[in-house]
């Protein structure tokens, strides 16, 4: 936990948090008043298609990359350390086609 005495801002930073977990913290303010913080779920980002972008997102992996079946079945950090064929489908897919968009419009990922 990372705290700012002077803006009484605090920043916890969690990992391997998910949508379903219910943490709660009470923190001891140095003026001995307590802060209670209930964890809120990351919003989800929303897509839509550009121009040139196949529907099944498998299609235009395999047009991006030589190896696109073998890069989708490995587990990839950006994803959560999930492969990226578990996010096919799911709300997380956004991520995945923001990535290969990163890809193709600057060269990175």
């Amino acid at each position: 936990m990372k705290t700012n005495k002077d803006s009484k801002i605090i920043v916890i930073e969690c990992e391997n948090v998910t949508t379903a977990d219910t943490l709660k913290y009470d923190i001891l303010l140095d003026d001995n008043s307590y802060v209670d913080l209930t964890l809120m779920p990351e919003p989800k980002m929303a897509f839509s298609l550009l121009p040139g972008e196949h529907q099944d997102i498998r299609v235009d992996v395999n047009i991006l990359l030589n190896n696109g079946n073998e890069w989708l079945a490995t587990p990839n950090v950006y994803f959560g350390g999930r492969a990226p064929e578990a996010v096919i489908g799911t709300p997380d897919e956004a991520l995945l086609r923001e990535t290969l968009r990163s890809v193709i419009y600057t060269g990175m990922a």
